[in-house]
């Protein structure tokens, strides 16, 4: 049976933890699934209770970048300024791990992602265990990250303990950043933006899925899928409407204000007002759980430019489609 813990029941969470037991808890990107990343047997209950392939790595969360010398080889000089200027925060480095970290984390790498969330519930969870935890998230493997309290029932039976925090911050997983490589590979993007991570490192890679599958295993797998199919439209906004109107089957289009005032009686839903990128992560996750559960055959889904956290979001449309497109000419 899940216990359902509230925010003033943090000392509980952290004592479930430690003796060995998961815990799901609210981060500022999405709530995340975690375990103390020393027992073994606490990690195993992760990947039983999302159903996730053991060779997808796990993310570790700290509270104090001095924990970082306990699980990191060695820290390349980058890393000092990234954390500097982006922990706590929507950033994950992947660094060499130390030889005695678990390789059921590092999903048999030789490298370890690293964070510090911002959230402060996670922060006096994580000072309370004082042991980094082991966390992906808090979602069945696969389908779309839980960003709200409502999302997390999926879980329940499944893990040991929930704690409350409301809806996340920014709505999409956090940046994955590999310094292990040269240049630096940004492996997911996410809150952090590529062109933020330039100012800091110069040039960085973009992961392309061509040769640097060893990076991470886990970016081979179908990620925040609905089981509702989901189609990217990709066209100009005339041909979108056109579309739209001509089509008669039941389907739905998460489309830009723009779009949405011309949709007649369709099934249109808002994805976002204009330019506000950080209320479209914020929904996106929420709008397919949604959706989801209404019967569609298609979830169409438009174009956001690939600049800067739209480039994040993009990247979790691309992947919930499983790279599915309707080009319209």
């Amino acid at each position: 049976m899940t216990r359902i813990l509230q925010k003033n029941e943090i000392k509980e969470a952290a004592e479930i933890l430690k003796q060995g037991g998961t815990v799901i808890f609210p981060t500022e990107t999405v709530y995340g699934l975690g375990a103390v990343f020393n027992q073994e047997e606490a990690l195993q209950k992760i990947f039983l209770a999302k159903g996730r392939p053991q060779d997808n790595p796990l993310i570790l969360h700290i509270y104090d970048k001095r924990q970082v010398d306990e699980i990191v080889e060695e820290v390349p000089t980058g890393a000092y300024k990234l954390m500097k200027r982006f922990w706590p925060g929507p950033l994950t480095l992947i660094m060499k791990k130390k030889k005695d970290v678990s390789s059921t984390i590092s999903g048999g790498l030789s490298t370890i992602a690293l964070r510090m969330p911002s959230n402060q519930i996670a922060l006096e969870l994580l000072k309370e265990v004082n042991i980094p935890l082991a966390a992906p998230s808090a979602n069945r493997s696969g389908r779309p990250s839980p960003t709200s309290e409502a999302h997390l029932e999926e879980m329940q039976g499944r893990v040991d303990a929930i704690l409350l925090g409301g809806d996340t911050d920014i709505g999409i997983e956090s940046t994955v950043l590999d310094l292990t490589k040269n240049p630096p590979l940004l492996l997911r993007p996410g809150k952090v933006s590529l062109e933020e991570l330039e100012e800091e490192l110069g040039k960085v890679e973009v992961y392309q899925g061509k040769g640097d599958g060893e990076a991470s295993p886990g970016l081979r797998y179908l990620h925040y899928a609905p089981r509702t199919p989901v189609v990217v439209l990709q066209g100009s906004e005339d041909k979108i409407v056109e579309f739209i109107k001509q089509n008669e089957e039941n389907n739905v289009y998460l489309v830009t204000e723009e779009v949405y005032d011309q949709c007649g009686d369709k099934s249109c839903v808002l994805f976002y007002p204009k330019n506000d990128l950080d209320l479209a992560a914020r929904e996106y996750f929420r709008l397919l759980r949604s959706l989801d559960q209404q019967r569609y055959a298609i979830i169409y889904v438009t174009e956001i430019s690939k600049t800067g956290f739209g480039r994040a979001i993009m990247d979790r449309i691309h992947r919930s489609s499983g790279y599915q497109f309707r080009r319209l000419e």
